[in-house]
């Protein structure tokens, strides 16, 4: 009776083991980075045709837009040069890519301003494309360098363009948090988006007391905006 249960728990062990392993996934083959965008294990070194970098400098907060103009994905991103100027730096410069494993630089797409602008040192926001105006628009942060005489540590300000090449600021538009009882010193990325009524929306991180919150304004045309 003993070597019977001994012999069923020896089967039961090897049936158990065998299931096991059937379920086990596949052994992918080593993938060769220059060659396939298939897919790639995250231990797999860095390559050119996977990991996009710059030539000089590094990217830091991309920001996705799908073109379906161009059936493309377009990413806007802050270049960091590290070390970056001391007043005007994180200008906005663009890659485009149609499998997000290969990539085509745009180079600079929207440069800082000047010292003594609003927006001396951009920061993080987001694009869209109004199809009645027919054009791109780009929300970022504007970074103040100095606020002794005017101006606001961080406002929200806005650039448009025809061809996502040549962009023109719009100097006329400031979103400032201290209108609508929120933080001057954090007030910044701007991400905007159209409901399903075809309203949009631009959520944007700041503060409200010591409280961190999410400000939502609307718009009709992206360029007047109501605080919700």
């Amino acid at each position: 009776m003993t070597k019977k249960l001994k012999l069923i728990t020896i089967i039961i062990a090897i049936c158990v083991s065998t299931l096991s392993c059937s379920k086990a996934s596949p052994v992918l083959p080593q993938r060769d980075l220059e060659g396939t965008a298939i897919w790639y294990p995250s231990s797999a070194q860095q390559g050119f045709g996977t990991f996009y970098k710059p030539s000089v400098g590094y990217v830091a907060d991309p920001m996705p837009f799908y073109d379906d103009a161009a059936g493309e994905w377009k990413i806007m991103y802050l270049q960091d040069y590290r070390p970056n100027q001391v007043a005007t730096y994180h200008p906005f410069w663009g890659v485009s890519t149609s499998d997000a494993a290969s990539y085509t630089s745009l180079g600079e797409l929207l440069p800082c301003g000047g010292a003594e602008d609003q927006d001396a040192a951009l920061g993080t926001g987001s694009v869209v494309y109004n199809p009645v105006d027919k054009l791109y628009y780009v929300f970022y942060t504007g970074n103040k360098y100095e606020t002794t005489v005017s101006g606001y540590p961080q406002v929200v300000m806005y650039a448009t363009s025809p061809d996502f090449k040549t962009w023109t600021r719009c100097r006329s538009f400031l979103l400032t948090g201290a209108q609508d009882a929120y933080s001057t010193n954090d007030f910044r990325d701007p991400h905007v988006f159209a409901d399903e009524d075809g309203l949009y929306h631009m959520v944007i991180s700041t503060y409200k007391g010591s409280k961190g919150v999410l400000a939502d304004y609307v718009s009709g045309d992206l360029r007047d905006w109501e605080h919700r």
